[in-house]
C-alpha cells in the first residue's frame, strides 16, 4: 500500500515538473491530490525546479543543420 502511494506521489510530481501546477484543471483529482499530498511548499519547490529547467532549455544554443539550409 505504501509503495502504491509513493508511486502515485512520484507520478504527480513528474506531472508538475513537466507541465506545472497551473496546468492542472481546478478541482480535478490531480489538483486535489497535489494540495493534499504535496502541500504548498513542495508545489512551490517543484514549480521553481520546472522554471529553472525550462530556462536552461531556452538558453541552450540551437544547432543548425547545413542540410536544412541547402533544402530551402
Amino acid at each position: 500500500r505504501q509503495k502504491l502511494w509513493e508511486s502515485a506521489v512520484r507520478h504527480l510530481e513528474k506531472k508538475l515538473l513537466e507541465n506545472g501546477y497551473e496546468s492542472l484543471e481546478k478541482f480535478s483529482e490531480d489538483w486535489r491530490h497535489a494540495d493534499k499530498w504535496l502541500g504548498k511548499k513542495r508545489i512551490a519547490e517543484l514549480e521553481q525546479m520546472r522554471l529553472e529547467k525550462e530556462k536552461e532549455r531556452m538558453e541552450q544554443p540551437v544547432q543548425l543543420s547545413l542540410f536544412d539550409m541547402e533544402a530551402s
